[in-house]
């Protein structure tokens, strides 16, 4: 059985006032673009954080600013076997005085890799793939 997966997401905090400029512009590709049920394949998320804003890693270590998170919602015939969400380039690493521990951020453009597989029921056809962004 062969499927399409089709991108789309809900990413939040992205949306600018009338007449203001997105602080992130995202978008995301599948590879490959065909899969068959059970197998897996690569959803490429990438982010360009407008000038003067940054992206906080998915990587932040509690106690500090909220991790930024990209997952899959449950309830779709995808799943995301390995939790992780690889990144690059490395996420710029900083002591912050204002939560008093070390931070990390990404400025101008950074991709994500989510590791994705088509679960064992997937009937064969044109499917989306909901991704969250908080």
């Amino acid at each position: 059985m062969k499927q399409t997966a089709v991108i789309s997401w809900a990413a939040e905090g992205t949306k600018a006032a009338s007449g203001q400029q997105e602080r992130v512009t995202w978008s995301a590709m599948t590879s490959p673009t065909r899969v068959a049920a059970k197998s897996g394949f690569q959803v490429r998320v990438q982010a360009e954080i407008a000038s003067g804003y940054h992206l906080y890693s998915t990587s932040q270590a509690p106690g500090g600013p909220v991790p930024t998170s990209i997952t899959l919602p449950a309830g779709q015939l995808f799943s995301q076997p390995w939790p992780q969400v690889e990144a690059w380039p490395a996420p710029i690493k900083t002591f912050s005085t204002e939560f008093g521990m070390e931070i990390e951020y990404y400025l101008g453009k950074v991709t994500f890799d989510l590791h994705v597989a088509a679960r064992a029921d997937a009937t064969e056809g044109a499917h989306e793939v909901v991704i969250e962004i908080h």
